[in-house]
C-alpha cells in the first residue's frame, strides 16, 4: 500500500497492507501486519490445518490453533489487557499453564 493505504482497488477502505511504500520518498515501513504474518509464519507451515481449542475468547483475550502435518500443534494467543492473564491449555496428555504478559502475544507448540 501507499502513504495514503491506497489503492483500494473498490476493496476494503480502511485496510492497511504488510507494509507502506512513500510513493514520495521510497521509504518502506514494517506494518503491525507484517510482523504478525512474521510470527505466524515462524510456526504455523504450508498445509496446516487451523483446529479447535477450548479457551475462553473475550475482548481481552484471542487465540487461535492449528495443526501441522508433521503433527505439532500450535497455539497463538494474543492478551490485548493493560495486566498479565493465567491460561491454562490442555489437550490429550499435555497440560501448559502459561502467563501471558500485559498487551503481547504468545506461542506454544507442542
Amino acid at each position: 500500500m501507499d502513504q495514503n493505504d491506497g489503492p483500494t482497488n473498490n476493496g476494503c477502505s480502511n485496510c492497511r497492507g504488510i507494509v507502506t511504500l512513500n510513493d514520495a520518498t521510497g521509504e518502506v515501513t514494517k506494518n503491525e501486519e507484517y510482523y504478525a504474518l512474521a510470527h505466524f509464519s515462524k510456526f504455523v507451515r504450508p498445509g496446516a490445518h487451523r483446529i479447535t481449542i477450548k479457551a475462553e475468547e473475550t475482548e481481552q483475550l484471542f487465540h487461535v490453533a492449528f495443526l501441522n502435518q508433521d503433527g505439532s500443534r500450535i497455539f497463538v494467543a494474543a492478551n490485548n489487557k493493560p495486566t498479565s492473564l493465567l491460561l491454562d491449555i490442555r489437550e490429550g496428555r499435555h497440560q501448559y499453564k502459561i502467563t501471558i504478559p500485559a498487551k503481547a502475544v504468545i506461542t506454544v507448540a507442542w
